[in-house]
C-alpha cells in the first residue's frame, strides 16, 4: 500500500490525543498560586449577622481539604459537622471554596466563600446565606 494511506490515520491518532489532552489540562486542580497561598492550616473566625463570633478550622491541600467548626446548633444538625473542601478559583488576590456539607449529612446545604487575601497569613470574606444563620463574614488567619 502506499505511505500516503497512512498519513490520515496519524492524523486522526495526533488529533484523538491532542483531544484527550486538553480536557485533562483545564481541570488541573487550583493551588497555591504564590508563597503564602492557601494550602496549610488557618484558624477562621466566623461573625454571623446577629453578632455571634465562632471559630472554625480549616486545612487545605491544593484544591481539597476539611473544614470543622467548633460550634454546634440545636436547630441546625448540619452546624458544626467536620466536612471536604473544594477550592473552586484562586489567584492571588481571591479564593472562592465550597463547604460540601451535603456529602457529610442528607439535606445540609452546600456553603460557598468568597475570599479576599489582606496579607501573607491572613483572608477575608464572607459567605452566601445560609438557612437559620443567614450570611457570615469570617476571617482565616494562620494559627
Amino acid at each position: 500500500m502506499p505511505a500516503c494511506l497512512y498519513r490520515p490515520a496519524g492524523r486522526q491518532l495526533v488529533a484523538i490525543l491532542v483531544s484527550l489532552a486538553i480536557p485533562l489540562a483545564s481541570a488541573a486542580a487550583p493551588g497555591p498560586v504564590t508563597e503564602g497561598g492557601l494550602d496549610g492550616e488557618w484558624a477562621v473566625t466566623l461573625r454571623t449577622e446577629d453578632g455571634g463570633r465562632f471559630p472554625a478550622r480549616l486545612d487545605l491541600n491544593g484544591a481539597t481539604g476539611r473544614w470543622k467548626a467548633t460550634v454546634h446548633a440545636q436547630r441546625n444538625p448540619c452546624v458544626g459537622r467536620q466536612v471536604a473542601v473544594q477550592v473552586l478559583a484562586l489567584d492571588p488576590s481571591h479564593a472562592e471554596l465550597v463547604l460540601e456539607f451535603d456529602k457529610a449529612l442528607l439535606g445540609c446545604q452546600n456553603v460557598h466563600l468568597q475570599l479576599e487575601r489582606v496579607s501573607r497569613d491572613e483572608w477575608r470574606g464572607q459567605s452566601q446565606a445560609v438557612a437559620d444563620i443567614g450570611a457570615m463574614t469570617l476571617s482565616l488567619r494562620r494559627p
